[in-house]
């Protein structure tokens, strides 16, 4: 596993490095929140402590809507391209990455999937474990 994880948004104009993230929290959230936010099927993300983050998150565009729970959601995006890099959920006080912007996505061998028993397309074949097509 490398010690430094380097990432960017999809134009390149935000750059960023942490120096650990919580490779065996990685997970596929298949709530309508993530669906929507993504414009996916799921978002995959991965936990992360704000304070191992090296960026300037004052240019990131910030969203603050409220997910099913009532409990308020914060999402950071470039604001060039809109790119989602974190997220901020207060419910459960988590921050989390989206491993889409990663350089290098080789350290994360396996993701749960949650959220998905109320919601998902019908074309997945999703357990906690794993999702086929």
């Amino acid at each position: 596993m490398t010690s430094k994880y380097t990432g960017q948004c999809l134009c390149g104009s935000f750059r960023y490095s942490i120096s650990t993230i919580d490779i065996e929290g990685a997970f596929n959230c298949h709530c309508i929140d993530c669906r929507r936010a993504t414009g996916s099927a799921f978002a995959a993300v991965v936990p992360f402590k704000i304070d191992n983050f090296n960026g300037d998150v004052s240019v990131l565009k910030k969203l603050t809507h409220k997910g099913g729970s009532g409990n308020d959601i914060h999402r950071y995006c470039c604001q060039d391209c809109y790119c989602p890099i974190y997220i901020n959920v207060t419910r459960s006080g988590g921050t989390y990455l989206y491993t889409g912007t990663l350089d290098n996505i080789s350290d994360i061998t396996f993701s749960e999937n949650i959220n998905f028993e109320n919601g998902h397309f019908e074309y997945l074949n999703i357990s906690n474990k794993k999702i086929e097509i």
